[in-house]
């Protein structure tokens, strides 16, 4: 064991390859393998049996401060992973990089990232405060500045915000955000994908929607499934692949219309006429 500074790996007892630098570095660990740089790294509980978990890096102020079983966890910054005790596998890299974090298994890189995520497990935050209000919110991913920020007083899971602010706020489960604040105000709404950049930017509570292309909007803030493809600017939808082509539509639908491939809508037509319109029936109208 090396340590450097006053009270660094000051406790004792049997650990094996453990290094410490600075003021109380390591102050209480009696664990194996373990590295703390800094003033109060891996401070650690002062009460028996102590801080004996191993394989933790700790590189910061603080960092670890309260560790004391957790295993194979490493924390480089400020105060980063600075509440962890008993859990295991997380990575916290920058200032403040998962301070409350006390669950499982989480990632985290940039400042403020994971922040103030607290028994959250399974999480992944890529930028500056991205998953930083996930509380016990558990299997996002935010990769982004603010991206899958979430609420602190209702966590999201299973949501996904790449980009931007992508899906900043949201609060329900299971939405997927991809692009410049895509989703940026979903709050409780829930089964949402929306991709592309501005996409999705005014859905809030509505539900199971699909929001494809650049500033695609949904026909409402609390809309639920519906399927949008572009913005007012796409004026033509086309499928290569079977030949299909519809431009610009024109006129108004009714219950006794249907929709040609010219874009127009047809009048008083039959279930045959229809078929015959799009070349399903081949047989000669009476």
């Amino acid at each position: 064991v090396i340590g450097i500074g006053m009270y660094t790996m000051a406790r004792g007892g049997s650990q094996t390859g453990g290094i410490g630098i600075g003021y109380y570095a390591g102050r209480n660990n009696v664990g194996d393998y373990n590295i703390y740089l800094g003033y109060q790294s891996g401070y650690g509980t002062g009460s028996s049996p102590y801080s004996n978990g191993d394989n933790n890096i700790g590189m910061g102020y603080r960092s670890l401060y309260t560790v004391t079983t957790a295993e194979s966890t490493v924390a480089i910054g400020r105060n980063a992973l600075s509440k962890i005790t008993t859990s295991n596998d997380n990575t916290a890299v920058g200032h403040l990089a998962g301070e409350e974090v006390t669950g499982w298994s989480n990632t985290a890189f940039g400042y403020g990232a994971l922040a103030s995520g607290v028994a959250c497990e399974g999480n992944v935050a890529i930028g500056r405060n991205c998953v930083a209000s996930i509380n016990s919110g558990d299997y996002n991913v935010g990769i982004g500045y603010e991206a899958c920020r979430s609420n602190y007083s209702a966590p999201t899971s299973y949501s996904i915000g790449i980009g931007y602010e992508a899906c900043k706020v949201v609060e329900g489960t299971y939405n997927i955000g991809i692009g410049w604040r895509a989703g940026k105000v979903i709050s409780s709404g829930a089964d949402n994908t929306i991709l592309g950049s501005g996409a999705g930017i005014t859905l809030a509570t509505g539900s199971n929607n699909l929001i494809l292309g650049h500033d695609a909007a949904a026909s409402s803030t609390s809309v639920s499934n519906e399927i949008t493809l572009g913005d007012s600017n796409i004026t033509k939808f086309r499928v290569p692949g079977i030949n299909l082509t519809l431009p610009q539509i024109s006129g108004t639908a009714s219950s006794s219309t249907f929709l040609r491939g010219d874009g127009a809508w047809a009048s008083g037509v039959s279930v045959l006429k229809v078929l015959k319109e799009f070349k399903v029936l081949q047989v000669p109208l009476v």
